[in-house]
């Protein structure tokens, strides 16, 4: 999530290095789409409660961005 609010403020390259970058680029485009392309082995209750907290956020985001 944190990412994801770093790359709606514009300062995503400003704070991951380089070699970094495009593999940060992707991921947030991933959660955006609702996919976690690290797929985290979580207890299920738990992962429900981080997808709806992570969900909320990023819409916040879009909608803040206006996309």
């Amino acid at each position: 999530m944190l990412l994801g609010l770093v790359s709606s403020s514009g300062l995503l390259r400003e704070m991951v290095p380089a070699s970094a970058y495009e593999y940060n680029r992707k991921r947030i485009q991933a959660l955006l789409s609702g996919r976690d392309t690290l797929s985290y082995r979580v207890d299920n209750a738990i992962r429900r409660v981080q997808d709806l907290a992570l969900q909320t956020v990023l819409q916040d985001i879009r909608v803040l961005q206006g996309t």
